[in-house]
């Protein structure tokens, strides 16, 4: 896996980054400070944190990679950062499939959104 220790994004400054080659995992958290156009002074800013794990397993040749940012271009973006090669993204009905099949399942976090829209949940 390829490991940069800055996580270049627009706007944002990486606060803290850890990365492990031993276990292919590297971790980011930036921040974006935001304050509207048409204010001079610091009295009404906007800080927020982001954070993003990638993850890449040797045995499956699969990276997992976990975003604050929710967009399928930014995951895009983010795999092409750390890919070697070529990729394809895993779709959600595929990995529906698999989870479908899977008997007493007990999920803590496994990145997917609530299929009932009105729900708000993730």
């Amino acid at each position: 896996m390829l490991l940069n220790n800055t996580l270049d994004i627009s706007g944002h400054q990486t606060i803290h980054y850890a990365i492990s080659e031993e276990l292919n995992t590297a971790i980011y958290i930036t921040k974006e400070i935001e304050k509207p156009k048409w204010i001079i002074s610091d009295d009404l800013i906007n800080v927020k944190h982001y954070f993003f794990l990638i993850y890449f397993d040797e045995d499956s040749q699969l990276m997992f990679v976990h975003s604050s940012i929710k967009t399928p271009q930014f995951y895009d973006s983010l795999i092409e950062r750390f890919a070697i090669g070529k990729y394809e993204r895993i779709s959600k009905y595929q990995l529906n499939k698999v989870l479908a099949d899977i008997k007493n399942p007990e999920f803590f976090n496994i990145g997917m959104q609530n299929r009932s829209a009105n729900s708000g949940e993730s």
